[in-house]
Parts: C-alpha cells; structure tokens; sequence
C-alpha cells in the first residue's frame, strides 16, 4: 500500500504529526531536473521570457510568460508574414547560419519560438506557451511584421551566395545581412580561384554544335536565372528542341542543381494550362521547366503568355487562400517536338520563345553516364562564367541576342504549328500571273 501512496501504517507508528513532517521533508526535496535552471538562478542571467515565482514555503520556481516569449522572439528573430494570407501563413524567417530568409508554415515557426525555451530547460517548452507566442506574432499589427511577395528578392544588383552577397556591378563580396530580403541562395561558394570549367566547357559547345551565337544565349539565360533578374522584363522563355541524347536535358537538369532544388518547379505546359493548382508550384521559385516535354496538344497557351509576358497570376493554394502576382524567375523546357497548340497564335505568342535546336546526338560509345555529377563538382568555375555572360546580359539593355538560326526555328515553328500556313509553303508557289480557271488556294486547301 505504501507504493500507492497510503500511509496509514506509518501514521500509526510515528503519529499524525511525525508523518506530516515526513511528507513535508519529501516536497522540499531537489527535483532532478536542476542544473541549467540552478546555474540561471544564481547568475542572474534569467532570459526575459522566464519569470522566477516564489511558493509560500519560500521554493522557487520558474513559468515561461508567452506574451514576453513573444516579444523575445521580435528582438532575436527577424520573421515576416506573407500578406494576405489567413489559413496556412506563410512566414519568411531569417536563417543566420546560412545568410537568407527561409519559407516556412506554422509548426516550423513554432519550432524557432520553441528554440529558446528548450534551451533554458525542455520542460518549459510547453505547448500552450509556444501557442500563445505564437498567436501573439501572428496578430501583430505592425506593417513592419507583414512582406508582400513582390518585396522579396527586389536587388537585382545581388546574388546571394554561400559565402556572401555577390554584388554584380562591382563584384564584390559582402557579409550576409537580414536587411537584404533574400530568399533565394545558390548553393554554392563564390570563389574567384575556381579553376576553369573544362568539362562544361566542352559540354556547352557541344550541345550548341559549335554555333558561338547559341552559346552566348545559352549561357546569358544561365546567368540571367541564377539572379534576381525579373525575367518577365525580356518576356522569353527557353525551349531546347530535338532529338534524344543531345545533351538539352543535363543543361536544365544542371541550371536546376545550381539554382537549388528548393528554388525550381518541375512543371510542363500542358499541366500548366490545365490545372488550375499547377502555377502555384512556381510561386517564389527561380526556375519552371521539363526536362522532357513529352508532345502534347492544347487548347492554347494562354496561361504561359501570361506569365512569361509579366502579367498578373492566380497563385492558387489547395485548402488554402489564393493570391495574385507576378513570376518573375525563369522557364525553360527541353522536348523532342513542340506543343501543337489553338487558340491565340498571334506572333506576341511565339515571340515569347527562344527556340535552340540540338541536333548533335552524342554516340552512344560517347555517352557519359556520371556527367551531371562531373559538371555539377565544376559549379564553382560555372558561376564565375555565368555571373561574367550575365553582365553581358545587363550591358544590352537585359535583352537577350537572338541567334539567325533561333529565329528561323521560330518561323518555322508558326508554319508547322498553323494547318493554314504549311499548306502554303507545301502545297503552293508564288506565280506572276493566275489563269482565271485555275482554283483559287483556298478551293485547294479545302
């Protein structure tokens, strides 16, 4: 019985007022879980969350004041939330280790609001206190607390590597700082001792056959998506056309490791155009594409135009509210066949698209299996490159060159994908005179 807590045999041996003394003699009794809260105490040095309270016996002990919690995570922490947004907020929090701000949802928030208790002592991390901290953060009025999404990422004049802020103009490296909204970060080093890229060297002129004009757009689209270029400005999106085992795929496969997995959207056009949801997977991302764009038909690409052209989008979130704005990083697809698509097939359309033929399909003896990996371990040389094309870029005004040969596979795009226009160029000529009875192009079309 003594187990559960009856001491009836025990008051009976040393009376009610020896046993009363016992029991008091066991509460005062250190509790186990002391050493931190101790070595506080006695310093001094009590977080201004933790309030120290004193019980009638003189005992101290400690409770965590949420509101204070709260104001403790303001000072320390440098977070905003996404305007208008109700259910499932986003918040952007800035990380020191890394240098750049990081989307997250509620439970990961709460998960930086917790940090601080659990340092002081785990068994202060409470679920209620961290709620009501939380709460506290999410209802401040403060205009200072709330980002528009068209506020993030806004210094075009910045690259944000691992090791700092490349500034372009002056390239220059400085100390990473909460003050530049960034969210994006390339996950990788700048180093100007890099050693010199020999195998994307050799890599881009082959996938570009040689052609010096298709290189130089390849590698100013790679400059231009690995900054902060709002890349609705030169309203284009890059499309690799041709035949499998050219190498247009590793390109957007290698762009997406330099940009950072987290920063690109896997995504085609025709789930674009279809699927109402699909935009959003794009929304703060730096690069959308395929890699593999099987042929498709639809009904028209409207939803593209949009974005590539900088117009206002539905970002629509499932189970949570939508929002407008504008994508602003880059796209690029690589296929064997473009869409054929209706609709609007006005030129603006097909003036949104930079179209790269590759032609040059590698031997299969000379196929590199493991070469994503080789390029990928150059990715410092790489950078050094693409930042030196990018200035190029900038230096025209951030328009992009358009090789001969690119606009031609333009043209011939509009012809193929338009039953009116390669009925003209198959089926007619142009003659000086027409007798009257022979049938009009119209007769022979139908």
């Amino acid at each position: 019985l003594k187990d559960k807590g009856d001491i009836s045999d025990i008051a009976a041996q040393i009376g009610i007022d020896g046993a009363k003394e016992k029991l008091l003699a066991a509460e005062s009794i250190t509790p186990v879980y002391t050493p931190q809260i101790e070595s506080k105490r006695t310093s001094g040095k009590l977080p201004m969350f933790i309030l120290e309270k004193e019980n009638r016996r003189g005992d101290i002990h400690y409770v965590v004041d949420s509101q204070l919690l709260a104001e403790y995570i303001r000072k320390t922490v440098p977070f905003y939330f996404l305007k208008g947004q109700n259910k499932s907020a986003f918040i952007f929090v800035y990380d020191k280790r890394k240098g750049v701000y990081e989307k997250c949802c509620e439970d990961e928030f709460k998960a930086y609001i917790k940090r601080p208790v659990v340092d002081f002592g785990v068994i202060y991390a409470t679920p209620r206190a961290i709620d009501e901290a939380y709460k506290s953060l999410k209802t401040d009025d403060k205009e200072t607390r709330r980002i528009a999404e068209d506020e993030l990422n806004t210094d075009e004049n910045i690259i944000n590597f691992e090791n700092g802020l490349l500034y372009i103009d002056t390239l220059k490296l400085k100390p990473h700082t909460p003050k530049i909204l960034s969210t994006i970060q390339i996950p990788c080093r700048w180093n100007v001792n890099a050693p010199f890229p020999e195998q994307f060297d050799k890599f881009i002129n082959t996938l570009a056959n040689g052609d010096k004009e298709v290189i130089q757009l390849l590698l100013e689209f790679c400059g231009a998506a690995i900054s902060n270029i709002d890349m609705s400005r030169p309203k284009k999106a890059l499309f690799l056309v041709g035949a499998g085992n050219t190498g247009k795929s590793k390109l957007l496969s290698l762009l997406a490791k330099l940009i950072g997995k987290e920063n690109y959207a896997a995504i085609s056009l025709n789930r674009l155009e279809r699927d109402i949801h699909a935009a959003f997977s794009m929304w703060g991302k730096r690069l959308a594409g395929s890699p593999d764009m099987s042929f498709m038909k639809v009904n028209e690409l409207e939803t593209f135009k949009s974005i590539v052209g900088g117009d206002d989008i539905e970002f629509n979130r499932k189970h949570a509210d939508s929002f407008s704005g504008v994508y602003k990083g880059a796209m690029m697809f690589c296929t064997n066949s473009l869409p054929k698509f209706g609709g609007d097939k006005g030129d603006h359309v097909y003036e949104r698209m930079m179209i790269v033929k590759c032609d040059n399909v590698i031997p299969e003896e000379q196929r590199d299996r493991n070469l994503l990996e080789k390029l990928y371990a150059e990715r410092e040389g790489i950078v050094q490159i693409l930042v030196m094309y990018l200035r190029k870029f900038l230096s025209n005004g951030g328009n992009f060159d358009i090789p001969a040969s690119c606009k031609a596979a333009c043209e011939q795009y509009k012809i193929e994908n338009d039953s009116v226009l390669r009925f003209l160029q198959e089926c007619t000529e142009t003659k000086a005179e027409t007798s009257k009875n022979e049938p009009t192009k119209v007769q022979v079309y139908q």
